[in-house]
């Protein structure tokens, strides 16, 4: 099984495997869309938050025929953007006078 070393969406590194046929995992998810680990995984929070997220509307999803939750790159991408348009990461801290 060949390994090569990627970055996720929050740029962690991440080692990508191939499957043995030709195409690697993330080929392969990219097809059939990107699972709620996967996701957790990419965004580095746990499963229970993707889980919140996509049920309240945060994280487009789609469920498959089983029943388990897929999410696509492009929806990934598009709410780690919305995150860093939200964030006050340059707001002032004020701080009251004791």
């Amino acid at each position: 099984m060949a390994s090569e070393q990627t970055s996720n969406r929050l740029g962690v590194s991440t080692s990508e495997a191939s499957n043995g046929l030709g195409a690697s995992t993330s080929e392969t998810s990219n097809r059939l869309g990107v699972s709620t680990s996967e996701a957790a995984r990419q965004l580095g929070v746990s499963l229970g938050t993707v889980r919140r997220w996509a049920d309240m509307g945060h994280l487009r999803v789609y469920r498959t025929p089983g029943g388990q939750r897929r999410f696509s790159a492009e929806s990934l991408d598009q709410f780690v953007a919305s995150l860093e348009q939200d964030s006050p990461a340059a707001a002032p801290v004020v701080r009251r006078a004791s």
